[in-house]
């Protein structure tokens, strides 16, 4: 029969503060990563504004040859973007798969250090089943939650700067339902973190 028992909730602040130190050993493609993140949001919020300029002063100006200036220009910075897009994502998935690489280094390292009574207490299947979901998951949070988390922080920041000098009374509804949709998110997190656990446990156990 399942263990039907609630799962030891992991202190949240220990777990980020190792993957922080997973994330850490691979700063030389992280710091890079977030450079090209930046360059990429940069060309892709420039690039309304070429339209902008190409209809106001090309189209409606009648200015033909400022047409094919402005679209050579708009050229580049499709090309920026497709190349700081592609090197970011390199980036972040290079070094996650490094980080987790030295994670499956460490945890059978430490497996290895063990006493023999602790394989009296821990079955091989349980351990497998454990190292298989969890190693999965920090793989996923390190390869995609984390690094696409760096890019909508970024971009949220700057929209929040461009909501504010366009129209401070729309940034001011969306800075007081962003604590609700926070909240409303973490719950769900939290949620779904213990049934995994739940599930994990269950798979583990014989029977």
């Amino acid at each position: 029969m399942p263990d039907d028992r609630p799962v030891e909730g992991i202190d949240s602040k220990l777990f980020w503060r190792r993957v922080g130190g997973c994330l850490k050993q691979e700063k030389r493609l992280y710091i890079p990563g977030i450079v090209f993140v930046l360059l990429s949001l940069g060309s892709a919020m420039f690039y309304p504004q070429l339209v902008r300029v190409i209809i106001d002063q090309g189209i409606q100006g009648g200015r033909m040859d400022r047409i094919n200036e402005l679209a050579m220009i708009m050229a580049g910075v499709l090309v920026v973007q497709a190349g700081s897009t592609f090197l970011y994502n390199y980036c972040f998935q290079l070094a996650a798969t490094y980080a987790v690489c030295n994670l499956k280094r460490q945890l059978f390292g430490n497996l290895l250090l063990q006493e023999v009574a602790f394989y009296d207490v821990h079955s091989a299947g349980e351990l497998s089943s454990r190292l298989q979901s969890d190693v999965g998951a920090l793989g996923h949070l390190i390869s995609h939650q984390i690094p696409e988390g760096i890019r909508f922080t970024l971009m949220g920041l700057i929209g929040a700067v461009l909501m504010v000098y366009m129209s401070p009374m729309l940034a001011l509804v969306i800075f007081l339902a962003a604590p609700l949709i926070w909240v409303g998110t973490q719950v769900l997190a939290n949620l779904q973190r213990t049934q995994s656990g739940r599930v994990a446990t269950a798979d583990a156990k014989p029977g």
